[in-house]
């Protein structure tokens, strides 16, 4: 890529699975403008020279800035596995950064000058001295990297495992409120090192969707790989409703012995996902959670959520997730889709595929005016 004299911001992305025959596996850059690389991954990419990214022949500010180079393969005789920077007139900055675990050889080469700065690198091949600005790990030191994989937000993510030294050994000069996924950039007291920001175990409600009408699916993101089939049985992944409406009963469980599924049953996996049978018996409405504030916990790695965790307030009717079933949001609303046939709409209390007055309108009518 070419970049002229233009400016170039590449910012939460993952460049995966290309590969060239020449030089720059995910990216190749070039130009005398500005560049910027931030919350971002090169990964699994492969070319003669330089398996992840090179930038050469750059006369223009470059900067990287919380991401990871890793996984990259050389395929010929080339230099810099992950990484190389040639021919800049300018220094480039590499913040934050990891660059390791890529192969064969080093994973970084520099014959340009390069500013680093609370980033981790595995081998280096430096023709230029690289100016140290603190805060680096040593050189070589494994980063402790889950494999790219889903673990929330947009786009895939290498995860930080169990005693990873990349945690909260990072900066975050750019004041980056989010990591590659929009999960929160700094939760404790350092950003950590990379594109990946650890959040503890975490989980996203119907893939982030902000209705609280219908909560029908769960993903759990784990710190790092769980045996599938030891979150399995009753007990082992469970709900206990901490609060309800005049509909529920503070106390209700819902775990795998009565109606939660979850998948994968089996493998190391790096999260499940949550789904619930399509009854209606105390804890589940017709394969959503029912009304009320619930807690989650996860025994097998001793996991608990906040009681009050706004994420797991379910209220049929509360289409704009505010905790209500009002007139200026969710009357509206349901009054557009009644009596219309669609799978899943979050209007659909007894999941049958259609907006009826029988079943969804006494529900929505039951509930309008609560808040929970």
């Amino acid at each position: 890529m070419n970049a002229g004299n233009s400016s170039l911001t590449i910012e939460r992305c993952t460049l995966s699975g290309n590969t060239s025959i020449s030089r720059g596996g995910g990216l190749f850059i070039s130009g005398s403008g500005s560049m910027g690389i931030w919350n971002s991954t090169l990964s699994g990419n492969i070319a003669n020279s330089s398996g992840g990214l090179e930038i050469n022949n750059f006369g223009g500010p470059a900067t990287i800035r919380n991401s990871t180079i890793t996984a990259n393969t050389l395929s010929g005789s080339g230099v810099g596995s992950g990484l190389s920077i040639v021919t800049t007139s300018s220094p480039v900055e590499l913040i934050s950064t990891v660059v390791a675990g890529n192969s064969p050889g080093n994973d970084l080469h520099a014959s340009s000058m390069v500013l680093l700065g609370n980033s981790a690198t595995g081998s280096i091949s430096a023709l230029t001295p690289i100016t140290d600005l603190g805060g680096n790990l040593p050189t070589g030191l494994d980063p402790k990297l889950a494999p790219l994989a889903d673990n929330g937000g947009p786009v895939k993510t290498h995860a930080l495992l169990n005693g990873s030294p990349l945690l909260n050994a990072g900066a975050n000069p750019g004041g980056l409120a989010t990591d590659a996924r929009g999960l929160p950039r700094a939760i404790s007291t350092a950003t950590d090192i990379g594109a990946f920001e650890f959040q503890g175990t975490s989980f996203i409600v119907n893939n982030r969707a902000t209705q609280r009408s219908r909560i029908t699916s769960l993903t759990v993101f784990f710190v790092s790989p769980v045996e599938a089939a030891t979150l399995i049985g009753t007990g082992a992944i469970k709900f206990t409703r901490t609060a309800a409406t005049n509909t529920g009963t503070v106390g209700t469980v819902v775990d795998t012995g009565n109606g939660l599924l979850v998948s994968p049953v089996s493998g190391l996996v790096n999260s499940v996902t949550l789904t619930f049978a399509n009854v209606l018996t105390a804890g589940i409405d017709h394969a959503s959670l029912a009304d009320g504030y619930w807690q989650l916990s996860v025994s097998p790695i001793g996991f608990t959520s906040n009681p009050g965790d706004p994420a797991l307030r379910r209220l049929f009717g509360d289409i704009n997730g505010d905790g209500t079933v009002d007139g200026p949001n969710d009357f509206a609303q349901f009054g557009s889709v009644f009596g219309t046939t669609a799978a899943g709409n979050p209007f659909d209390f007894n999941n049958d595929g259609t907006i009826d007055g029988t079943n969804d309108f006494a529900a929505f009518g039951n509930r309008f005016g609560v808040t929970l």
